[in-house]
């Protein structure tokens, strides 16, 4: 009997050999298509999550926009905002200041330009954050230190720059100015990260650098993230966020909330 069924679908497959081709296509197309889908959505809600507590950690995002006109989605936040949030808000556990801020890195007569971040002090504790090289704690306390990637470190120092300890302690130059101190080696950063920098710098630098932007409530160059206790509402809180900087800011605030 199941012979007779294979001949048959044989036979049916010669006889209609167009519409065969044509729904084996349409069949191998929309797997590939299917699979690819799969893997793009399982790529997408993969990002980030390497990090601890990452169902808890938020970035804030503001909504600017005047009376009547398109609201417009920042994803900048003044600085003064982190200190106001801590202090005033219980939901929030910590916050990470971060301002991405590409510089000319010069070494041994190697000067490129290079893609990184500056970043508060308390990165270790809002991000699974491990040093390769170096002391993790203390990597970031001198605001003329600078840690950097497992890539950097060998377009700098050499392939064999682990082998041959000629990292820590070392200077590299900065936009052909300043020198800063190697403090750490990290791990390059996972592709499915949204953090995708080769060097980190204390944002006690920047301030060092120029004082007067610390306290400026109207500057929105900042990435900010906040982790939240276990217990706490996100929309709740960030209303409450909201709430307290329009209350506290002395430099306007989001017309339509934050997020």
């Amino acid at each position: 009997m199941l012979l007779n069924y294979f001949k048959l679908a044989l036979r049916n497959i010669w006889n209609h050999k167009g519409s065969t081709v044509l729904n084996i296509s349409g069949m191998a197309l929309g797997f590939v298509i299917s699979l690819f889908i799969v893997l793009w959505v399982q790529d997408e809600t993969s990002y980030d999550t390497f990090h601890q507590d990452s169902d808890r950690i938020y970035q804030i995002m503001s909504n600017m926009g005047s009376s009547g006109a398109n609201i417009q989605t920042w994803q900048g936040s003044p600085e003064p905002w982190a200190a106001l949030f801590e202090s005033d808000i219980p939901e929030i556990e910590q916050v990470l200041v971060c301002n991405p801020w590409d510089l000319v890195l010069s070494k041994n007569k190697q000067t490129f330009k290079e893609r990184g971040s500056l970043v508060s002090h308390n990165l270790v504790d809002m991000q699974n954050f491990e040093l390769i090289d170096g002391q993790i704690a203390t990597a970031l306390e001198d605001p003329n230190s600078i840690i950097i990637s497992e890539e950097l470190a060998k377009k700098y120092f050499g392939v064999n720059w682990q082998a041959e300890g000629r990292t820590i302690g070392q200077t590299i130059k900065v936009n052909n100015k300043i020198e800063l101190k190697v403090s750490g080696i990290f791990a390059n950063m996972p592709e499915n990260s949204s953090f995708q920098y080769n060097y980190l710098v204390p944002m006690a630098f920047l301030f060092k650098q120029f004082p007067d932007w610390k306290d400026q409530w109207g500057n929105y160059t900042y990435r900010m993230y906040v982790r939240l206790s276990p217990a706490a509402d996100p929309i709740a809180t960030a209303d409450k966020m909201w709430k307290s900087v329009k209350e506290n800011s002395k430099g306007g605030s989001p017309e339509h909330g934050i997020l």
